[in-house]
């Protein structure tokens, strides 16, 4: 669970560099392709959806992005097939936006990240004819 509690607003490229962030991996440990979405999930909020930032490094770079487009307080944020034995690598990171409101200002936000998987288990089907 992120959590911003009286957090004070920053610029982008300010939150990019402050230190503090998730980091976590996703491994495919089965013996087939994986297919896996993460999202975050606004569990309880005290701030406007506008003003709530994040970004995530996927192992090239920050995207920034602002969580005013979740759909039912949920924004997907990756959704992609995972071979099998590999690894993916995450960094993600919340925080106001510049632009946040004094009346915002000592709010909170809790935000679940949420990773669901499938296992795909055959890639082609063969059929054999008696």
């Amino acid at each position: 669970v992120l959590e911003l509690t009286g957090t004070k607003p920053m610029y982008d490229d300010q939150a990019i560099l402050e230190e503090q962030e998730l980091v976590f991996d996703i491994e495919n440990v089965g013996d087939y392709d994986a297919r896996y979405s993460i999202k975050l999930d606004i569990e309880e909020t005290e701030i406007e959806p506008k003003y709530i930032r994040y970004c995530v490094d996927y192992g090239h770079g920050y995207f920034v992005e602002n969580t005013n487009t979740l759909e039912n307080n949920s924004y997907l944020i990756q959704n992609r097939l995972l071979k099998e034995k590999e690894v993916n690598n995450y960094k993600v990171k919340v925080w106001l936006d510049i632009d946040t409101t004094e009346e915002y200002m000592n709010k909170s936000v809790k935000i679940k990240l949420k990773i669901d998987s499938t296992q795909e288990y055959a890639k082609y089907a063969v059929a054999t004819f008696v």
